[in-house]
């Protein structure tokens, strides 16, 4: 569903250290479908989107969701303060953390399962004869 809302080219973006307005057409087009779509997004990721809301806060929202949020800057521009938004360095640097440590964690139980299920196969290859020498109970008389 991220992926269709446009998600991944805007992160791309900020993750690049691009600063938006909320006045970029893929922010805008991010926003407009969120808003069309609202009942989906409330029932696939758990969002409500409301329909009077600006394209940076429904864009703050997602970002919520992963765990990342905006700072932003107004520099004084032909005599106008615009507000300048780009991802907060410390989110980024904690969600990336967080991924290389499931990533390895990942790798570890991928590692161990196949070590464990050759254990268990080399366990059982050897049990056989023995399970084979064992006496059976008999069945009981009627």
């Amino acid at each position: 569903m991220r992926h269709r809302l446009g998600l991944r080219v805007v992160l791309a973006d900020l993750m690049d250290e691009l600063e938006i307005k909320g006045d970029e057409p893929t922010i805008e087009a991010l926003a407009d479908f969120s808003k069309r779509n609202a009942p989906h997004i409330k029932g696939i990721l758990n969002l409500t989107i409301p329909l009077d809301e600006s394209p940076v806060w429904i864009l703050s929202q997602y970002l919520g969701q992963l765990g990342l949020s905006t700072q932003s800057r107004r520099p004084l521009e032909d005599g106008k303060r615009v507000r300048y938004y780009r991802l907060c360095t410390e989110d980024v640097a904690f969600a990336q953390q967080v991924l290389e440590y499931r990533q390895r964690q990942r790798d570890a139980e991928k590692g161990g399962d196949r070590r464990n299920g050759n254990s268990k196969r080399l366990i059982l290859l050897e049990c056989r004869p023995c399970m084979a020498l064992m006496p059976r109970p008999h069945p009981p008389l009627m």
